[in-house]
């Protein structure tokens, strides 16, 4: 079917503009920041005093952290949105045993099985326990020192966009509509879902946790692959937002 040039204007300038969030795109800088406190990949976690390191249910060995994010100073249009505190993003990288696979990590929810993996909130206090990073597949840390801004838009099958509505997006926006989301790091904006979207379920209330976090890549910033080289979400529940989870797809 061909669209005519007036139509491809009126839908993208009728369904563009409400889909479009702002995502910001992690500017990292290699070696662990001082603070436990400090947003970053890799690296110590800010733990309560005489916590142990989160370990693997499957393994037993200490999962490595993947991030953490100091919500007081995420960018200012979003610094109300997920809470306050640290929010931690614990996974087992180990691959002997195949722990993300041993457990069903790539999915969300809490399954038969405990995952391999642990995304939480915490309220910390002071500098935090002295607990060491594991040495084993531990990830490289890396402080996020910045935030770049991005326009940011959904895949077209997250959109609810028919076959017309997409190409008048990829008009208007001169790329194929998958490429307007970003498929690298970012907080905010929209997953990058390389399947159908895979909201979790809220344990809670059973809606699925459609705050959307934060997104890893895979091999990007981190050494770890996600799904078998894909990527990880994290989401949140948007009325009960001490429940997070994450998934990953391929």
């Amino acid at each position: 079917m061909t669209i005519p040039d007036d139509l491809f204007t009126k839908l993208a300038a009728s369904e563009l503009a409400p889909h479009k969030r702002t995502a910001y795109r992690p500017v990292a800088e290699t070696g662990d920041p001082p603070s436990r406190r400090a947003s970053k990949m890799g690296g110590t976690a800010w733990l309560n005093p005489g916590e142990a390191w989160p370990a693997c249910p499957s393994c037993g060995q200490p999962m490595a952290l993947v991030l953490q994010l100091d919500l007081a100073i995420v960018p200012a249009p979003l610094r109300a949105t997920f809470g306050t505190g640290l929010l931690q993003f614990f996974f087992c990288t180990n691959d002997e045993p195949m722990c993300e696979v041993d457990t069903d990590a790539y999915e969300s929810g809490a399954g038969d099985k405990p995952k391999s993996k642990l995304v939480r909130i915490v309220d910390p206090q002071g500098d935090g326990g002295a607990a060491p990073a594991p040495s084993k597949n531990a990830i490289e840390p890396r402080a996020l020192v910045a935030w770049q801004a991005t326009d940011d838009y959904p895949v077209s099958s997250e959109a609810g966009l028919d076959y017309d509505q997409a190409k008048a997006f990829e008009a208007a926006l001169g790329i194929e509509l998958h490429q307007a989301c970003a498929v690298d790091d970012k907080l905010g904006g929209w997953p990058h879902w390389f399947q159908e979207d895979a909201y979790p379920s809220c344990p809670e209330c059973e809606k699925p946790m459609s705050r959307f976090v934060y997104q890893v890549y895979s091999d990007n910033l981190t050494n770890v692959a996600f799904g078998g080289d894909g990527m990880a979400y994290i989401c949140q529940c948007p009325d009960h937002p001490h429940h997070l989870d994450e998934c990953s797809q391929r």
